[in-house]
């Protein structure tokens, strides 16, 4: 099992934060070229396949990094939600997850 899926198993299960770089392979993996991060500590994430959907406001979430460095569970699990209903509507197969 791959670096990234594990750490996707592990965001599902547990409530803990999660180094910058590992979110930013994440990121690369399923959204390439859906991402963008300013000078700041914010990451935006947006997706055509999302709009419409209620905790996705127009297709889109916001990803923050602690002090720089980390990313606190709230918003792995966005990750791992807007990953899961990607799957289900056939953008992502299922095997590249498992």
């Amino acid at each position: 099992m791959s670096k990234i899926k594990k750490a996707l198993k592990k965001w599902k299960q547990t409530g803990q934060s999660a180094p910058k770089s590992l979110v930013i392979a994440v990121l690369d993996r399923y959204f390439p070229g859906r991402y963008k991060q300013g000078r700041g500590s914010h990451i935006i994430v947006k997706h055509p396949a999302l709009e419409g959907l209620p905790q996705f406001a127009e297709g889109r979430f916001i990803v923050v990094i602690h002090k720089g460095q980390k990313v606190k569970p709230v918003y792995l699990r966005d990750i791992v939600r807007a990953i899961e209903y990607l799957i289900e509507i056939g953008e992502i197969p299922k095997e590249e997850v498992e």
